[in-house]
């Protein structure tokens, strides 16, 4: 098995990243179609996610077309 240092691999990580960053690269949203089924999956997952930070009072409604996820809050 082959053996990685790790303040080697995480020096090499950083400047990845910093290179990324230094040239305004982003990371891309996947571009695979869905099939309906799936998309109807993530929708439900998602609005399940809405309700339950809403109910629990860790969503914070900051203009009527956008919220934030007050991480303050323990649940």
């Amino acid at each position: 098995m082959r053996t990685i240092s790790y303040s080697e691999w995480k020096k090499k990580r950083a400047t990845g990243l910093s290179s990324r960053a230094r040239l305004g690269l982003s990371r891309q949203a996947s571009k695979r179609p869905r099939d309906e089924r799936e998309r109807s999956l993530i929708s439900e997952i998602d609005r399940a996610r809405f309700l339950r930070l809403q109910d629990s009072g860790r969503l914070v409604r900051t203009s009527p077309r956008h919220y934030k996820i007050d991480t303050s809050i323990s649940v």
